[in-house]
C-alpha cells in the first residue's frame, strides 16, 4: 500500500512539473492579474523570463506585460524563434512606437522621475522588439520597418528599424544604398553593412576639394566607430584604411572599429599589423593602437611602446602607455619610466609614469621634475589634503602610495641639498 502511495505521489509531482513546463505567456499574464502575494508574483516573473512565446496570443500578452515588467518581458522576447510570429511582434512594435512618439513631443526636463523611468522602459522595449523582429529574419517585415525611416520617426525609432533591417538583410549593397541615400533621416544604423559603409566613407572623403564641414557630415552619418569587424573582409578594409588612407579624421574613427574587430574576430596576424600601424600612425588614432596591443598582448610590442613613450608628439597616448606598462608589471620599462618622470613635457604623463613605476616595484622613486616637486609640496600644505589622508585607513592603497611619495620627496630634497654643497 505504501509503495502505491509513493508511486501516486511521484505521478502527482511529475505531473505538476510537466504542467509548469507547459505554462504559456497567456497563463502567466492571467495568473499575475490574480496574484495576491509578493512571493507568487516574484515566482511568476521569474517564470516569465524563462518562457518562450509560441503563439500570436502569447506575443500579444507579452506586449501587455512589457509595460509593467520590462526586464522580464524583454528576456521572454529574446526567446522568440518562430519567423511566423513576426506579424504579431510588429503589432507590439506599433504600440511601443506610439508611446515613443508621445514622449518625443515632451521635453525631458518637464518629465517627473517616474515618467523618465517609464520613457526609458518604452525605449528599451522598442529596441528589444525591433531586435526580436530582426532576429526572426522574416523578409516580409522589411516593408513594415521601412515605414519608420522617415523624418517623423527620426531618432530611436528609425535607428532601431534600420538595425533590424540589417539583421534581416545583412551585407546587401542595394539595401545599404537605399539607407545611405535617405537624406531625411540622420539616425540610421549601418552596422550590418560594414564593408559598404567603409568603402563609401573612404571614397567620399577623398573627393578633390571636399570641405571640412562635408567630411564631418560624412563621418557623423557613417558612424564608423560602431562597426564590429566581424567578417574577414570588413576587418581587412579596416586595416587597409588605417595603413593607407590619407585622412586622419577617418583613421581616428576607424581605429575604434579595429578595437572591436580584435575583440570579435582575433587573429595571430593582428599582432604584426598593430606594430606596423603604431610605427606609421601620426594622429590621434594612435590611442586605439595601444588598446589593441593591450588586447593582443605580446612582449614583441615593448620596443614600440618604449619608443612611443619617448615621443613628445601630442597624439601619442603616453599616459595610457604608462598605465599599460604598470598594469602588466613590465620590469624592462623602468629606465623609460624614470626618464619620463624627469623629462616628459606633460605633468599628467609624468605622474602616470611615477604610478606605473610604483606598481611594478612597490617603490616610489625619489625622482621628481622640479615643477612636480613644487606642486606636491604646495598640495601637502593644504588642510584639505592632510585631512583627507588622515581619515583614510592605513590599509588604503591611495594612502600607502601617498606616504611613500612623501618619503620619496624628502629623499629628493635631501639629495638636492647634498648636490648643492
Amino acid at each position: 500500500m505504501k509503495k502505491i502511495f509513493i508511486f501516486a505521489s511521484c505521478l502527482f509531482v511529475f505531473g505538476s512539473l510537466h504542467a509548469e513546463n507547459k505554462r504559456t505567456i497567456v497563463d502567466i499574464d492571467r495568473e499575475l492579474k490574480q496574484s495576491k502575494s509578493t512571493g507568487a508574483t516574484v515566482a511568476l516573473l521569474e517564470s516569465l523570463s524563462e518562457t518562450t512565446p509560441r503563439t500570436v496570443d502569447d506575443v500579444s500578452a507579452l506586449g501587455r506585460l512589457l509595460d509593467n515588467y520590462p526586464a522580464q518581458g524583454q528576456k521572454a522576447l529574446s526567446r522568440i524563434n518562430d519567423p511566423k510570429l513576426a506579424g504579431a511582434v510588429q503589432v507590439e512594435c506599433v504600440r511601443q512606437i506610439e508611446a515613443v512618439v508621445a514622449y518625443k513631443s515632451k521635453s525631458l526636463e518637464t518629465l517627473s522621475y517616474p515618467q523618465r523611468v517609464k520613457r526609458q522602459s518604452v525605449l528599451q522595449n522598442l529596441s528589444a522588439l525591433m531586435n526580436t523582429l530582426g532576429g526572426l529574419k522574416n523578409k516580409d517585415s522589411v516593408p513594415f520597418l521601412k515605414k519608420y525611416l522617415t523624418a517623423e520617426y527620426d531618432g530611436e525609432v528609425s535607428y532601431s528599424a534600420s538595425k533590424a533591417i540589417g539583421m534581416i538583410m545583412p551585407d546587401d549593397p542595394m539595401v545599404f544604398q537605399e539607407l545611405w541615400s535617405n537624406s531625411s533621416v540622420k539616425n540610421i544604423s549601418y552596422s550590418a553593412y560594414g564593408k559598404s559603409v567603409l568603402r563609401e566613407a573612404a571614397e567620399k572623403i577623398q573627393v578633390p576639394n571636399i570641405s571640412k564641414k562635408e567630411k564631418e557630415k560624412i563621418l557623423a552619418k557613417a558612424k564608423l566607430a560602431l562597426l564590429g569587424g566581424r567578417s574577414g573582409e570588413e576587418k581587412e578594409l579596416v586595416k587597409s584604411i588605417l595603413l593607407t588612407h590619407p585622412d586622419a579624421a577617418l583613421r581616428e574613427e576607424v581605429s575604434v572599429a579595429m578595437v572591436h574587430a580584435v575583440i570579435n574576430n582575433p587573429e595571430q596576424s593582428d599582432k604584426e599589423f598593430v606594430i606596423q600601424w603604431a610605427k606609421k600612425e601620426n594622429s590621434l588614432a594612435l590611442y586605439e593602437a595601444v588598446n589593441v596591443m593591450d588586447l593582443l598582448w605580446d612582449s614583441k610590442f615593448l620596443p614600440v611602446l618604449f619608443d612611443m613613450l619617448s615621443n613628445q608628439s601630442y597624439w601619442v597616448p603616453r599616459s595610457k602607455i604608462a598605465g599599460l606598462l604598470g598594469r602588466r608589471q613590465i620590469q624592462e620599462s623602468l629606465p623609460y619610466l624614470e626618464k619620463c618622470i624627469l623629462h616628459d613635457s606633460d605633468s599628467v604623463v609624468r605622474g602616470e609614469c611615477q604610478v606605473a613605476y610604483y606598481k611594478i616595484t612597490g617603490v616610489v622613486p625619489p625622482l621628481f621634475n622640479p615643477i612636480d616637486a613644487k606642486a606636491f609640496e604646495e598640495d601637502l600644505a593644504t588642510s584639505y589634503t592632510n585631512e583627507y589622508y588622515r581619515n583614510r585607513p592605513d590599509s588604503d592603497p591611495d594612502k600607502k602610495y601617498h606616504v611613500l611619495k612623501i618619503d620619496a620627496l624628502n629623499i629628493y630634497r635631501r639629495n638636492q641639498k647634498l648636490e648643492e654643497k
